[in-house]
């Protein structure tokens, strides 16, 4: 012991010994803690990635639960109601067999008319007896009743501070969920609606078709945590916080609990690797450290040397090492952690946005397609693909926001599966109308039209199953390993501009790309829209619609590029909006709105709906433009207000609108429904009432200010007018 003793002291007496052994441990507690930092950043940032898909799921499986259930409550109420209901209830019927039938057929009816519903009773609590639909029918007696599983779930209805009960129940060997309405008469209760719900059916949408997520535990549970749907290990217990990924939501509808739960070893599965093999790796350093400075210490610094290479068996390929520095192998080591934090799929969405948008360097895009897409073949190409709805704002408007992220689902399906079979093929939904789609044929003997064919079929089928019109822009293949895929990206987007002209569910390919002049049209010059906006603005109608007319020939006669037609289009529309329709008007935002999307336009769509707006924003100006009749009536009038304290009659008045008193008397009766000399009298009271408040003038001053050369005459006709004398009304 005491040679042992004497060695180690001998070895640790050695500063270039000890200075090996603070190397050895600096560069482990680094790794170590290093690598717990950017693992607890990583697990938190997946979390937060897959939090919104989970919680929109849930937010659609709750969402269809709520509406059957909306639809199973309009039919309990209907069948409460139904007279033939009160009557089995209230009167002593129960052997009429017309009653009892025709409670039957009722129920029968409801039961067929909803895939949900597995069968209706209704129990009257004061005899025993109870009617159900087929094949049930009527039993005087609840004990030689068929089905009396529900009957043990009464007590707690009763109990209920809610008019309705749920219970899950078992009938038949399969799962049931009995809804329980109490039924009153006279403020008692005189029996029970019971609906036995289909919990397969009810609860459909509780696993979308295609999951393949077996392990994820789904719970249906109700306001009082009774669990009345589950799939997976439905203890709750075992939906621990810390072992699984929960989203919880609660129904406003029907107070029930919709949990969502996938264990976390299925979500960080590959991070739980990177850790361990951290840690790992910092465990080994410190063992070969160890080993150096008890088995090496005669030489310096070379145990540093050899320890590197110990760790060149944990490297990672996509990482180029430089193994004359242990600290940059770390610094990169921890690099690729945070990289690889997500799931494999949206990892891969991700790199598509950001290389779709141009965001990826060159040499950022060689490290992420080598670890993302390592089981591609470098040497066979690959093709960028863009999805474009047509007519992308109608489209939008037709459709809620749920329903277009399911369509949207269902297209990268369809694609998907066409192309399945001889291709590798990632589809990934990017904003508003478009969908990026990268593509790689199985071998090398593919011919590329079998790749134009297919995307073709899946345009047709699009359009058949979904009531879709895509349009697709292929671009020319390329060898990711030697270009940039970003600007493939760019060329697609630039041939499914060829749809202005070529129409609608169209495949634009580069061998059939359009030629194009580089001419800006005649129509781009400012003066021609300020004739479109000067047409408009004075209500010429077919005037402003001949130009357009002429502008469109223009266009499709000089060739010019998509670019240039869409952007004068824009312009256009823009400009008569901002000038004829109010900024606070709803269709003013919906057009401004619009005008994001209409590259999905073809030619005819897009001048027709210029020629819509400036028609209507025409006719509107014309209806608002006065008559010549409204000129003479405003000038008349303008005239009374101006005069109405001088000695001014019918004559006068007519000469201020420079017609005959017989016409201007006809007009004002149009107008106002009185004559000129009751609409002056009318003024002069006005004005008369106005200074009998605001200031202390007598009576006979007000008389003669309004224009009236007689008090009395002044008085009689303020009476006349506003029931009370002048003298009163200023008291």
């Amino acid at each position: 012991m005491n040679v042992y003793k004497y060695k180690a002291k001998l070895i640790f007496s050695n500063i270039k010994t000890r200075l090996i052994l603070i190397l050895t441990l600096v560069i482990c507690l680094a790794i170590a803690l290093v690598g717990t930092v950017m693992y607890s950043l990583a697990r938190h940032s997946l979390l937060e990635e897959i939090k919104v898909p989970h919680q929109q799921m849930v937010t659609f499986v709750r969402d269809d639960v709520d509406r059957k259930m909306n639809d199973i409550m309009t039919t309990s109420i209907y069948a409460v109601l139904d007279p033939l209901t009160i009557d089995f209830l209230r009167y002593d019927n129960h052997k009429s067999m017309d009653t009892i039938l025709g409670v039957v057929s009722m129920l029968d009816t409801l039961t067929q008319n909803s895939s949900i519903i597995d069968s209706i009773y209704i129990y009257d609590e004061k005899n025993r007896h109870v009617v159900g639909s087929s094949p049930f029918g009527f039993n005087s007696s609840i004990e030689t009743f068929g089905d009396k599983g529900w009957l043990s779930q009464l007590s707690l209805a009763e109990q209920d501070a809610n008019n309705v009960t749920f219970a899950k129940r078992m009938k038949d060997q399969g799962e049931m969920i009995s809804f329980i309405k109490r039924i009153y008469e006279d403020n008692k209760i005189s029996g029970y609606l019971i609906i036995n719900l289909k919990s397969s059916k009810l609860f459909s949408q509780i696993i979308p078709e295609g999951s393949t997520n077996n392990e994820a535990v789904r719970i249906i549970q109700d306001s009082k945590g009774e669990t009345l749907f589950s799939i997976g290990e439905n203890k709750k217990e075992q939906v621990n916080p810390n072992k699984y990924f929960i989203t919880r939501l609660t129904s406003t509808s029907t107070q029930w609990n919709y949990v969502y739960a996938v264990p976390q070893k299925q979500i960080f599965g590959k991070l739980y690797w990177i850790r361990t093999m951290t840690f790992v790796v910092s465990a080994v350093t410190m063992l070969i450290g160890m080993l150096i400075i008890f088995q090496v210490n005669r030489i310096t610094f070379r145990p540093i040397e050899r320890l590197i290479k110990t760790v060149r068996s944990h490297r990672n390929e996509a990482l180029e090492v430089d193994f004359t520095q242990l600290e940059s192998y770390v610094g990169r080591l921890l690099t690729q952690l945070t990289f690889l934090h997500g799931s494999n799929k949206e990892l891969k969405a991700k790199f598509i946005q950001d290389m779709v948008y141009g965001r990826l360097r060159r040499k950022e895009f060689d490290r992420k397609w080598r670890l993302l897409y390592s089981e591609w073949r470098p040497d066979l190409p690959v093709y960028a693909v863009i999805v474009s709805v047509d007519a992308y704002y109608n489209w939008l408007n037709g459709y809620k926001q749920d329903d277009q992220l399911l369509l949207k689902f269902a297209v990268g399906n369809i694609f998907e599966e066409i192309l399945g079979e001889s291709f590798r093929v990632q589809f990934e939904d990017l904003t508003q109308d478009r969908s990026a789609l990268i593509v790689q044929p199985l071998s090398s003997d593919m011919d590329l039209q079998m790749l134009y064919d297919k995307l073709s079929n899946g345009i047709e089928i699009a359009e058949k199953l979904l009531k879709i019109s895509l349009s697709v822009g292929v671009a020319e293949s390329l060898y990711p390993t030697s270009g940039d895929l970003s600007s493939r990206y760019k060329q697609a987007e630039v041939l499914l501009l060829d749809r202005l002209y070529m129409g609608y569910k169209k495949l634009h390919v580069p061998e059939q790309a359009l030629p194009y002049s580089e001419a800006q049209g005649p129509g781009s010059k400012n003066e021609t829209m300020h004739e479109i906006v000067q047409g408009i603005k004075e209500g010429k109608t077919e005037y402003t619609n001949n130009i357009l007319e002429k502008i469109r020939m223009e266009w499709e006669t000089s060739n010019a590029k998509p670019l240039h037609v869409y952007r004068w289009y824009s312009n256009v529309i823009k400009e008569m909006i901002t000038k004829f329709r109010d900024p606070e008007d709803e269709q003013f935002q919906e057009i401004m709105d619009s005008l994001d999307s209409l590259q999905t336009l073809t030619f005819s769509d897009l001048h027709q709906m210029t020629l819509d707006e400036a028609t209507y924003l025409a006719e509107e100006v014309k209806k608002r433009k006065p008559t010549k009749h409204e000129n003479y009536f405003r000038k008349m009038v303008e005239y009374i207000q101006e005069h109405y304290p001088e000695n001014i009659g019918v004559s006068h008045v007519a000469e201020a609108g420079s017609i005959s008193q017989s016409q201007a008397n006809v007009l004002f009766k149009q107008e106002t429904g009185t004559s000129i000399y009751d609409y002056i009298t009318q003024v002069r009271i006005e004005k008369a009432e106005e200074l009998l408040k605001n200031t202390n003038l007598k009576v006979i001053e007000i008389s003669e200010k309004v224009g009236y050369a007689s008090e009395n005459s002044f008085i009689r006709n303020f009476k006349k007018i506003k029931g009370i004398t002048p003298g009163k009304f200023k008291e």
